[in-house]
């Protein structure tokens, strides 16, 4: 599916005027790993004054923005750029598709977030 009808279908019922905030994470996710996700999970809860998912997360800065609604996108860096990164450490790297396949599923669940 693409990314922005993805989790454009949770936008659609909010009021004209509504603010939406962005968060992203962009790297190698070779393999993208549970952590990655969390990260964008505890950044939307952040910026939507919900309470912390995980017991190290920050307090919401006290004068920040309310947001109505937050999307995240999570992508992959290009073959070329993964690729010299691994042959320096001595590892394979995984191909772009698969490893956007593999963020694709780690997003599945979460309406707000996509590749």
């Amino acid at each position: 599916m693409n990314p922005v009808k993805k989790v454009g279908y949770g936008l659609r019922a909010l009021p004209p005027g509504s603010v939406v905030g962005v968060v992203s994470l962009a790297g190698s996710l070779c393999p993208v790993t549970s952590a990655h996700v969390e990260c964008l999970v505890e950044a939307r809860n952040l910026l939507l004054n919900q309470p912390p998912g995980h017991p190290l997360a920050l307090p919401r800065p006290s004068g920040m923005e309310q947001f109505d609604a937050v999307v995240g996108f999570l992508s992959c860096n290009s073959d070329d750029f993964v690729g010299k990164k691994m042959t320096r450490k001595g590892e394979v790297a995984i191909p772009q598709r698969q490893r956007i396949a593999l963020v694709e599923m780690a997003t599945k669940e979460y309406e707000w977030l996509a590749e």
